[in-house]
């Protein structure tokens, strides 16, 4: 029904929240270092930088990356309808 889906809605707005800080200090890490590294580079980049963030007790997403940070869906779908990567 209408109503759960707005409950699950603001429970995941909430969830995202609260994972904020992390996620957007990764964003950060990978916009500011990225440069020209490997894909599989990057992805232990992330990888290090999410597990020190939870060593540090600073909440962000398990699966965190620029692309579902800062990234809009709707353009990004657009690019993949065009043939974009």
């Amino acid at each position: 029904s209408e109503g759960v889906r707005w409950k699950q809605t603001l429970d995941n707005i909430a969830t995202d929240m609260e994972l904020l800080t992390g996620d957007v200090m990764i964003s950060a890490g990978c916009i500011s270092y990225y440069g020209a590294f490997t894909g599989p580079y990057r992805r232990r980049l992330v990888e290090h930088w999410t597990a020190r963030c939870k060593d540090l007790q600073i909440p962000c997403s398990e699966d965190s990356s620029l692309q579902t940070t800062m990234g809009n869906p709707v353009q990004l779908r657009a690019w993949q309808i065009d043939g974009l990567p």
